[in-house]
C-alpha cells in the first residue's frame, strides 16, 4: 500500500509539471502570433529633392536632406509653402530612369531611394516601380511637370521586405535642373520575438 501511494504521488506530480510546461509553450506561441499580426512598423516621409534630369540618357539623380517643410493657408485661400531648414547630416538620394511612350507624355520608371549611410556604412535603400504610368502635365511652356505613383517592392538594409507606396510630383527646367516633392508611406514587417520554452529542471 505504501509503495503504490508513493508511486501515485510521483505520477501526479510529474503530470502536473508536464501540463504546466505545455501551457507555457502555448502562451509563448500565441503571444508570438499576436505580435506578428499586429505590430507593423510604419515609416512616413515627405522630402523636397533637388537634382538633375539627364534627357539624353533618360536618367535622374536628386538629393534631399533632413529638413523642415512649412505650409500655411491664409484666409484668402492662398497657400504659402517653404522649406525652412535643410540640416547638415545624413541625406537621401533618389536615382532612377524613365521609359517613355511614343508620345513622350507618359512614362514608366524604376527608382532607388536611399537613406543614410556614410563612408563606413551602407545606406538603407527602397526599390520602387511606377503603378501604371507617370505623366507629363501641362504647365509653363519652359517647365516640364512630372507626376507619378510608385509601389515599394523591398529593398536593402533596414528596408528588406518593405512594402508601401510613394507619390512623386515635381518639375524640371530646360537645363534639366529638377525639384521634386516626394511623399511615402512604407510598412516594415514585425520581427517576432523568440519563443522561450520553460520546463522544469527535473526530468519527467
Amino acid at each position: 500500500w505504501y509503495q503504490r501511494r508513493v508511486r501515485g504521488h510521483t505520477y501526479a506530480h510529474t503530470t502536473q509539471r508536464m501540463y504546466r510546461s505545455i501551457l507555457v509553450v502555448l502562451f509563448a506561441v500565441l503571444a508570438t502570433f499576436s505580435v506578428a499580426q499586429d505590430n507593423f512598423h510604419r515609416i512616413d516621409f515627405t522630402l523636397e529633392y533637388l537634382g538633375h534630369i539627364d534627357a539624353p540618357t533618360n536618367t535622374f539623380t536628386l538629393k534631399a536632406q533632413s529638413e523642415v517643410i512649412r505650409t500655411l493657408i491664409d484666409n484668402h485661400g492662398d497657400i504659402h509653402y517653404e522649406v525652412q531648414d535643410r540640416l547638415i547630416g545624413p541625406v537621401s538620394h533618389l536615382n532612377g530612369s524613365f521609359v517613355w511612350d511614343s508620345s513622350y507624355k507618359s512614362f514608366t520608371s524604376s527608382i532607388k531611394l536611399s537613406f543614410g549611410g556614410s563612408h563606413v556604412s551602407q545606406p538603407h535603400v527602397l526599390n520602387a516601380q511606377t503603378l501604371g504610368s507617370g505623366y507629363i502635365l501641362p504647365a509653363h511652356h519652359e517647365i516640364t511637370t512630372y507626376v507619378a505613383q510608385l509601389s515599394v517592392n523591398g529593398g536593402s538594409g533596414a528596408f528588406v521586405n518593405a512594402t508601401g507606396g510613394i507619390a512623386a510630383n515635381g518639375y524640371s527646367q530646360p537645363d534639366g535642373t529638377a525639384t521634386w516633392l516626394v511623399s511615402g508611406v512604407v510598412w516594415l514587417p514585425a520581427t517576432p520575438p523568440p519563443v522561450v520554452i520553460i520546463t522544469d529542471e527535473k526530468k519527467w
